[in-house]
């Protein structure tokens, strides 16, 4: 945009060329001047007593629109009618309404600012030339002719001419004379909705081609600021630039008008030290962004173009325990001593934070919970605590702090398996296939007695049956399939039936598990089944039946060994061993084989 000027005045710098042919208003921007065409209409006829068909005379120039865009049809002392027609847009205006249709107002439309800023030149020369009419030259005292808008200063005025300097509430300055014209066909409207606070009034910018001191904020969030000159016409900023919590973002893929450099603050960090800043998920290098300050929670620096950038502590924490693969996947167990810790390190070198200027301290989910210091191992650069861990799945947590650095709190979960850290046998998936639910078996015929005296041989067979307290067993060799049956005919009401083959070696075992196939196992002593069982301390108990030592067979081709086992066949020399498939087992991590 630029201003032209009669050559006398050529020395005068001015800024706008070429009046442009406006185009028909949009809805918002027409019904704007429309109602305040009505206002001016009652203001006068309110001092005159009727109203009038001259837009000078009632101090009426419309912001949006042309004045020779307006008609005023008739005016009387009690009625007035105003027409407006340019394009598809068309307007009224009456003392007793309006009537508007025109297209919603959208991104394209002419800037506000710089419409506003051609209607009042307008006005203004239209005045000087009344004045000239007056008095033969150009005044600067314009008040008989011209309500002076803000801005507006009368710099020199005579027979020749005459030049006077608008600055806008932005900032922006021109200077004009009786020549000058307005063009605004290329200063398209900048739509900045969607900010708020220190926000620039992006509808008040004249040269929306090449305007400088943008600024933009989301209260709360964050501000940004433009110190040098941006071509923002036609730009709707909220699709571009986005201020929210802890990131600003500016899309500069698109279109790269707000790639320059600015000013940016980021509000209401929580950091107790000054946080680490980010480009692109990437430590910002100091040829891009500069430090300005931390203070308040409020993190400003200067940037020398754009993409995303946030922060974060400068400090980092990460924790693991020995189950953990940084941990060596150790497969520790319920009961087991593990491991805890914690690497506390400066996020940007990676040097580790030391026990000479920091501290952590662990706390558990399980008794005792802490928190509990760490201790600094100065081989492995790390932070440890080791502690017996009852339970299978624990939550812990480690918290650090230093002088200079972020305190950090992390929290993790150990799982611990309850299964035994045994041997992995395969039992080809053994089956129950069938099963009937006995009750408990009780002697049918009672013991009898019998009184005789000496000298005599009788006869006597005394019939009875007793069950121990908690043992049953059987013995013999296997041909075919097995079956722990309650009778010798052993196919009506079976317990356990397995089909074996002397290709699957010689052990045959029995669990209330109803599928075993490949396990891990190891030997389990008399007490793992009155843990399992709760037989506590009767007489014929898990500890006091099972108290051989050291019973080890061989599943397929591996060996297990360590088990307790009981001597269950006649006058000994038949051993049935125990096995566990956890280490606090329960009766289905329970097996006994031979």
């Amino acid at each position: 945009m630029l201003l032209v000027q009669k050559a006398v005045l050529s020395a005068i710098f001015l800024l706008f060329l070429i009046p442009a042919a406006h185009a028909g208003a949009c809805y918002s921007k027409l019904n704007t001047d429309a109602t305040s065409l009505q206002g001016a209409e009652t203001n006068y006829a309110s001092d005159n007593g009727a109203y009038t068909c001259s837009a000078a005379a009632m101090g009426w120039t419309p912001v949006y629109t042309s004045l020779s865009e307006w008609t005023c049809e008739y005016a009387t002392d009690s009625t007035y009618r105003w027409t407006y027609l340019n394009g598809t847009s068309s307007a009224n205006a009456t003392e007793s309404g309006r009537d508007v249709a025109a297209d919603e107002c959208i991104i394209g439309q002419l800037s506000p600012g710089c419409l506003q800023f051609a209607s009042e030149l307008q006005s203004l020369k239209t005045s000087e030339e009344a004045y000239f009419t007056d008095h033969t030259f150009y005044g600067c005292d314009l008040g008989a002719y011209w309500t002076v808008p803000d801005g507006w200063v009368c710099n020199s005025a005579g027979g020749s001419g005459y030049t006077w300097t608008f600055t806008s509430q932005l900032g922006e300055v021109f200077v004009v004379n009786e020549s000058s014209d307005v063009d605004c066909s290329e200063q398209l409207f900048c739509n900045s909705s969607g900010f708020g606070g220190a926000t620039t009034n992006t509808s008040a910018i004249i040269r929306t081609k090449n305007f400088t001191g943008l600024k933009l904020e989301a209260v709360g969030s964050g501000k940004i600021s433009w110190a040098g000159s941006l071509d923002l016409a036609g730009l709707n900023i909220s699709s571009i630039v986005a201020i929210s919590n802890n990131l600003v973002s500016v899309d500069t893929g698109t279109i790269a008008n707000l790639n320059r450099p600015a000013n940016v603050t980021i509000y209401d960090l929580t950091y107790r030290e000054r946080p680490v800043l980010y480009r692109n998920s990437a430590v910002c290098s100091s040829g891009t962004c500069t430090f300005i300050s931390y203070a308040g929670g409020d993190y400003s620096f200067s940037v020398t173009g754009f993409s995303n950038y946030t922060t974060g502590p400068n400090s980092r924490l990460f924790i693991y325990d020995d189950n953990d693969p940084e941990g060596g996947s150790q497969g520790k167990q319920a009961g087991d001593n593990v491991f805890f810790f914690a690497n506390y390190s400066n996020i940007t070198s990676g040097v580790p934070i030391t026990n000479a200027i920091g501290s952590c301290n662990i706390s558990f989910s399980e008794a005792p919970n802490g928190p509990s210091a760490m201790a600094y191992n100065a081989t492995s650069k790390l932070w440890e605590y080791n502690r017996t861990i009852s339970g299978t799945s624990i939550n812990w947590n480690v918290s650090c702090d230093a002088t200079g650095y972020e305190p950090l709190t992390t929290t993790d979960n150990a799982l611990l398996s309850s299964d035994v850290n045994g041997t992995q046998v395969d039992l080809y998936a053994a089956n129950i296939t069938n099963s009937t639910d006995l009750a408990r078996w009780e002697p049918n015929v009672t013991p009898g007695n019998d009184t005789t005296e000496g000298g005599n041989i009788t006869m006597l067979n005394l019939n009875g049956s007793s069950l121990t307290d908690r043992w049953a067993g059987y013995f013999g060799n296997i041909s075919g399939d097995l079956l722990l049956t309650d009778y010798a005919g052993g196919s009506a009401s079976y317990l356990y039936s397995w089909s074996w083959n002397s290709s699957y070696g010689g052990v045959v075992c029995a669990s209330t598990n109803s599928t075993l196939g490949r396990i891990d196992i190891a030997g389990a002593a008399g007490s793992d089944i009155d843990i399992a069982w709760g037989f506590g301390s009767v007489a014929d108990n898990g500890a006091a039946t099972f108290n051989g030592s050291n019973c080890s067979l061989v599943f397929d081709s591996t060996p297990v060994s360590d088990a307790n086992y009981a001597d269950t066949g006649p006058a000994g020399g038949f051993r049935t061993c125990a096995y566990k498939m956890a280490d606090n087992p329960a009766k289905a991590d329970m097996m006994f084989c031979t």
